[in-house]
């Protein structure tokens, strides 16, 4: 009896070694994955970097632009002061020669009128000829700075395009890694087939401070038109902002509640569209769906694209 009893012991301390290996082999899988995090952040904190360091170039030579912009300015200042001051001489010696006409003639007198309008004639011609060139000199002038005040407006709007897309791209650095601890991977076969919902902030929706900061809409007929596997929103169909989902009876937490039935058969796949405020919004509507118990999928989508596709669903970023 003492030896089968030391036998069962033996057997028990066995049994525990093997849980104690297994939860050690779980732990070792967990810090493989937070290493594998880890090294995705430090890359994309590099290129974060790298962004940064283009963009302070980038505004360095959106200074100096500005700066020959005004530059530019005050040299057409000064040409129209000269150019002031010119016609302001030019009326002066027409002045001038409008006295010396009038005097040669007195002095001439009756017989020297015919050499004497001969002469103003000439002068006359001359005069036209060289107001003529001056015209000419003028035009060309004014050409030539209205071609560089051009070129350096086209520059400017380049360089700002080029900005804006450095600061979105580094607004998108800032989204949440496609790994986490509190996310665990679901395998694809479990997760069922598909319900789609859009996340996105509407265009039309400037003077709308709730709308502007996302919205959430179901993909149905209800909310858009279909053709084949290509499903495009209807324009009156908004869908509902960030505070109005958080209301118990609002449309997306009433169709949670209502369609739990489909939750062992189906997943919430939430199409993202690449903005800031749609993230945000859908980490809201994710939590929601979380607590009612749905499993959630989603995928970014452009912010520009009109259209979404709803065959195959695309890879998966985040499951649960």
């Amino acid at each position: 009896e003492k030896v089968n009893a030391e036998l069962a012991n033996f057997r028990e301390m066995n049994k525990e070694i093997e849980r104690i290996k297994g939860r050690h082999g779980s732990l070792e899988k967990l810090g493989r994955k937070i290493q594998t995090a880890k090294g995705t952040l430090g890359q994309k904190e590099k290129k974060r970097d790298k962004l940064r360091g283009m963009l302070k170039d980038d505004r360095n030579a959106y200074a100096k632009i500005q700066q020959d912009t005004r530059d530019t300015n005050q040299d057409i200042r000064d040409q129209g002061s000269l150019l002031e001051n010119l016609s302001q001489k030019s009326a002066g010696l027409d002045g001038t020669i409008d006295n010396l006409r009038r005097q040669a003639r007195e002095k001439l007198g009756v017989d020297q009128a015919g050499l004497d309008e001969y002469r103003m004639m000439k002068l006359d011609f001359l005069i036209d000829k060289r107001k003529e060139k001056e015209r000419e000199k003028e035009a060309l002038e004014k050409k030539d700075i209205q071609k560089e005040l051009t070129e350096l407006e086209k520059q400017k709007s380049q360089l700002r395009t080029r900005i804006a897309e450095i600061n979105r791209d580094i607004g998108q650095l800032n989204e949440p890694q496609l790994i986490t601890v509190r996310d665990p991977l679901v395998p694809p076969d479990r997760l069922g087939r598909p319900i789609w919902i859009e996340c996105y902030v509407p265009k039309n929706s400037v003077d709308d401070d709730n709308l502007i900061r996302g919205c959430v809409r179901l993909v149905n007929k209800t909310n858009y038109e279909q053709q084949g596997n290509i499903v495009s929103p209807m324009p009156d169909r908004v869908g509902e902002s960030r505070m109005q989902i958080q209301a118990p009876a609002s449309d997306f937490q009433t169709f949670l509640r209502e369609q739990q039935k489909l939750q062992d058969k189906h997943h919430l796949y939430f199409v993202v569209r690449t903005s800031a405020k749609a993230f945000r919004v859908f980490r809201e509507a994710r939590q929601l769906a979380w607590t009612a118990g749905w499993r959630v999928s989603w995928y970014p989508l452009d912010a520009e694209k009109t259209t979404i596709p709803i065959g195959p669903a695309p890879r998966v970023l985040r499951r649960r």
